[in-house]
C-alpha cells in the first residue's frame, strides 16, 4: 500500500508542475508581448505574434503526443522539462553583452 501513496504523490506532483509550466507560459507571453511590439516598431503586428504563438502551439502538440505515445509519457514529460528548465537559465544567467550561453 506504501508504495501505491508514492506513486500517487509523484504523479499529482507531476501534473501540477505540469499544469504550473503550461500557465506560465501564457503569463510569460502576455507580459513580454509590449517588449516584443515594441521590438518591432509596430502595434500594427501584434495580432501577428500573438497568431505566430497559437499556431506553433496548436502544431507542437500534436506532435508531442505522438512523441510520448511512441517513447511513453513519463519519458517525454521529463525531456520536455528538462529542456525548457535548461533554456530558462540559460536565459536567466545570460552574459553581459546579450548573447545566451547554451549549455
Amino acid at each position: 500500500m506504501e508504495q501505491t501513496n508514492t506513486k500517487r504523490t509523484a504523479v499529482t506532483i507531476a501534473v501540477f508542475v505540469a499544469t504550473f509550466m503550461a500557465a506560465i507560459e501564457g503569463t510569460i507571453v502576455s507580459t513580454a508581448m509590449p517588449t516584443i511590439v515594441s521590438s518591432l516598431n509596430g502595434i500594427e503586428l501584434m495580432n501577428w505574434i500573438f497568431s505566430i504563438y497559437l499556431l506553433t502551439s496548436a502544431v507542437t502538440v500534436p506532435i508531442y503526443g505522438k512523441l510520448s505515445d511512441l517513447f511513453g509519457r513519463k519519458k517525454n514529460i521529463y525531456h520536455c522539462n528538462r529542456y525548457f528548465h535548461h533554456r530558462f537559465f540559460a536565459l536567466w544567467f545570460r552574459t553581459n553583452n546579450g548573447t545566451v550561453n547554451y549549455f
